[in-house]
């Protein structure tokens, strides 16, 4: 079975109070409709992300309307257990997540054999109005497994990182059923333990609770954000690191930065391992480089 490549960028945040016990971002977009991405402080109220190097256009969802929606109903479904809301219907100006679905890597920028991007912060605190990355064009034609490469980018923006628990969505390890956000305190790493970046371990579903609340505990209400370019990122070091996953199977659920001092791209790659240095770049302001 093939692997599939599931992306995250570490960067480094500036020292901080701790993230608020519930992001402003609950909300999540699906995008097919396609998207043109500038590089700079993450926002997705302006298409600007600091996973592409220069602006970049990336196609719209090439699937069909069924398959379509089936990817929705997995992702309302993945999501279910927490207080944040799934729609296709752009949300505008207030604050929310986007995933856009379509495309392939090269079409941002990045190695041929990547099938999901998004950022993440090194201490796993939220992205807010981040983006995430899902190239459908070189997934299988499955909802399910378009449905759960999205939901692990998302989780990054969210803060999550990886573990060491194959039945996690947010594990490189083999796993033969379907995975799931695990309510269970887990070592993270790709293919060997290291330091959770929250904690020694990590527990996908209290990490979500905590950012997101229970399902139900509270209607959730948009609130605009009249500010915002008040974060900056700089210089990020980017590197490839093998790790290794199965196609992820069933409907599951499976880390960007403010200020950015470094980081890292965690990639699972298709046929193959191999690790890369890549130039650094630098954002200044919300103008990209």
């Amino acid at each position: 079975m093939r692997s599939l490549a599931l992306v995250a960028l570490l960067a480094s945040a500036p020292a901080a109070a701790a993230p608020a016990p519930h992001a402003r971002s609950r909300i999540i977009y699906l995008n097919r409709h396609g998207a043109t991405l500038s590089p700079g402080v993450n926002d997705s109220r302006t298409q600007r992300s600091s996973v592409v190097a220069e602006p970049r256009a990336l196609p719209p969802w090439e699937g069909s309307e069924d398959a379509w929606a089936a990817t929705v109903a997995c992702m309302r479904a993945t999501w279910s257990r927490f207080d944040v809301e799934i729609t296709d219907v752009d949300p505008g100006s207030v604050d929310h997540l986007e995933a856009i679905l379509g495309g392939s890597p090269d079409d941002a920028g990045l190695p041929s054999n990547v099938t999901g991007a998004a950022p993440q912060a090194a201490d796993c605190s939220v992205i807010e109005d981040g983006i995430a990355l899902t190239f459908t064009a070189i997934l299988p034609a499955d909802p399910d497994q378009v449905c759960a490469v999205t939901s692990h980018e998302l989780g990054h923006l969210y803060g999550l990182d990886h573990e060491l628990l194959a039945a996690d969505p947010m594990s490189y390890l083999p796993f033969s059923g379907a995975r799931a956000f695990q309510d269970v305190e887990a070592a993270c790493g790709e293919t060997t333990a290291r330091p959770c970046a929250c904690g020694a371990m990590q527990s996908s579903v209290q990490l979500l609770l905590t950012r997101l609340g229970s399902a139900g505990e509270g209607e959730i209400t948009p609130v605009a954000d009249t500010d915002p370019d008040t974060d900056t990122d700089t210089d990020i070091d980017i590197d490839i690191v093998p790790a290794f996953a199965p196609a992820i199977g069933g409907c599951t659920s499976s880390p960007t930065s403010g200020a950015a001092a470094g980081g890292v791209i965690a990639a699972a790659l298709l046929g193959g391992s191999r690790r890369k240095r890549l130039r650094p770049r630098r954002h200044r302001g919300d103008h990209g480089r």
